[in-house]
């Protein structure tokens, strides 16, 4: 059976291949998606066979020149035979995949029907799902997602969130190995530690990440966090991105209408992001980077220091203090003083890394910030973790998209219109920005009138991707990063302090952004933290929390 459908499925593609490209071109889709089930349903069955079938029938010449690029890549084998194991691991990946979601898309038309069904059953198995998945990208979006009440069930939302610090864990044994392949000296009791052994390594992860968990020991006399990477976690993002780029090149290939969504383009640098942070040296880099941006607000910032770094271990100072995802689960319920703290210091960190440093932590979500009550000097203190995730913009990226915020704070319609077209440097050919424009204007005439007006981010953001959904309008992977972090402190914020404004609160720096000019501020706000003490900078943090906590009173002081 397996020899007889292996040729049949070359007679088919021989037949195809002689056809004119017009002739073909209307039944191409359909053609492609039955032979690629069909080969699926053998190769579970026939092996080689079958994944011989899936190579005749789906092969063309561009999928060819397509398969050398990736080679040379690395994302697949030399053609001496490797390639077909290459194929089995996508296709068994795949298949993966699809039996960890099977019960979820069984159930999907129940869960349409009812309401009750998706509270009490279906949103728990879309998380178990994931969970089972190991997949370190469905983590990572569920990290974002989690914060977005707003756009998702509660429910849904606070099953998510586990996954913030409490993702699936490996072994001792593997990281016990992973730490000895480093190069780390590990006491074990019966002899006297040397100095910059590793000691007291606490058998049980103190959290997990989607590329890493996380054990606390004892290195040089101090608690330290030891980091160490999952296993295959690196050869399964490579998986799951080469099927995320074959399915987004398809829809980008099969489905005209849908090409403004650049679909390639942004699951390209989504990889870029995610593939770099399982390089854990990287995220030292990054961390060493973020301390020296942030050295002048030590007094209530702070970034892990590190102690050692290689590609598959991390060692770390241990940060003490509370997860900002337990704090959000608790709400309206934590202190009020608390709960602005944060919010405050953390838009202040997001507003200092897009205005000044270029240089922003690309993974805000709450699973990453501790709060600590008494930090240095005993007051207050924030901590910023995993560095894995950074991102340096480009100088049109950076003015874009400070020129966005500045506009939604003007209540300028037409502004926020015209920064969002130049989001994207290939615009789709299906664009309608003469029609977003004028329903973008309609949309900030109603929700968006500036400072001091209760303008909810949040909802516009929400409404403006509606309309660029509408309109065929897309934007570039960076922009989609900084998108989603503001949306994620947005979502904590409200979470924490519902009365809290987070363009109201941005209202000092991005207006003596819009007046000075890009270097002029910079050049200020260097200088401000030379002089000034932080007794000044903890008042200006005071008139910032007033002026998101009441801003209908800061229409009187706008200039």
């Amino acid at each position: 059976r397996a020899n007889a459908l292996h040729l049949c499925g070359r007679r088919l593609a021989s037949a195809l291949a002689a056809q004119s490209p017009a002739r073909i071109r209307p039944f191409r889709c359909l053609a492609r998606a039955s032979s690629l089930s069909l080969g699926l349903m053998v190769a579970a069955c026939c092996g080689n066979a079958g994944l011989m079938v899936v190579r005749d029938l789906v092969a063309t010449p561009a999928d060819a020149a397509s398969a050398a690029a990736m080679s040379s890549q690395g994302l697949l084998a030399q053609p001496d035979g490797s390639a077909v194991l290459t194929r089995r691991r996508l296709l068994m990946r795949a298949m993966w995949l699809l039996w960890s979601f099977s019960l979820a898309l069984l159930l999907s038309p129940l869960a349409v029907a009812s309401g009750d069904f998706c509270e009490q059953v279906y949103y728990r198995l879309i998380y178990n799902a994931i969970v089972y998945s190991r997949s370190a990208a469905l983590a990572k979006w569920s990290q974002w997602a989690s914060v977005r009440l707003d756009l998702l069930p509660v429910t849904l939302c606070a099953l998510l969130s586990r996954l913030q610090s409490g993702a699936p864990t490996h072994s001792l044994d593997h990281t016990l190995a992973v730490m000895k392949a480093a190069g780390l000296q590990i006491a074990d009791g019966r002899s006297s530690a040397e100095p910059g052994a590793i000691s007291d390594l606490d058998e049980r992860p103190l959290a997990s990440g989607s590329i890493a968990q996380v054990h606390l020991a004892r290195c040089r006399g101090q608690v330290v966090v030891v980091k160490v990477r999952h296993p295959r976690v690196d050869e399964e993002l490579m998986l799951d991105f080469e099927l995320l780029v074959r399915a987004a090149h398809a829809l980008h290939t099969w489905i005209p209408p849908l090409r403004w969504l650049n679909a390639p383009s942004t699951v390209s640098q989504f990889e870029t992001a995610m593939t770099g942070q399982c390089d854990l040296s990287q995220e030292a880099r990054h961390l060493q980077a973020f301390r020296h941006n942030f050295r002048r607000k030590t007094s209530w910032m702070a970034f892990p220091k590190v102690l050692f770094a290689s590609p598959a271990v991390l060692v770390e100072t241990f940060e003490p203090g509370e997860l900002a995802t337990d704090l959000a689960r608790r709400g309206t319920e934590v202190d009020r003083e608390e709960a602005h703290f944060i919010i405050a210091r953390g838009e202040d960190v997001y507003l200092q890394m897009l205005l000044v440093d270029n240089f922003m932590h690309a993974d805000l979500h709450p699973g990453n910030m501790v709060y600590r009550s008494a930090g240095v000097l005993g007051k207050p203190q924030l901590v910023i973790l995993d560095g894995g995730m950074a991102a340096k913009l480009t100088a049109d990226e950076q003015r874009n998209f400070i020129g966005l915020l500045q506009a939604f704070g003007d209540g300028d319609g037409g502004a926020v219109a015209e920064r969002i077209l130049d989001f994207s440097r290939h615009p789709g050919a299906g664009r309608d920005a003469e029609g977003f424009k004028k329903e973008v204007k309609a949309m900030c005439a109603q929700k968006c009138r500036g400072y001091g007006t209760g303008l909810d981010i949040g909802l516009v953001l929400r409404d403006t991707m509606q309309l660029m959904y509408r309109h065929g309008v897309s934007v570039d992977g960076n922009y989609a990063t900084l998108i989603a972090n503001m949306l994620c402190l947005e979502g904590l914020a409200k979470q924490l302090e519902p009365r809290f404004n987070l363009i109201d609160c941005s209202y000092p720096l991005l207006r003596g952004h819009q007046m000075l000019g890009d270097r002029a501020f910079r050049r200020s706000f260097c200088m401000a933290q030379l002089l000034l003490p932080v007794t000044v900078w903890e008042l200006f943090q005071s008139l910032n929390l007033h002026a998101a906590m009441h801003g209908s009173s800061l229409k009187r002081f706008q200039i």
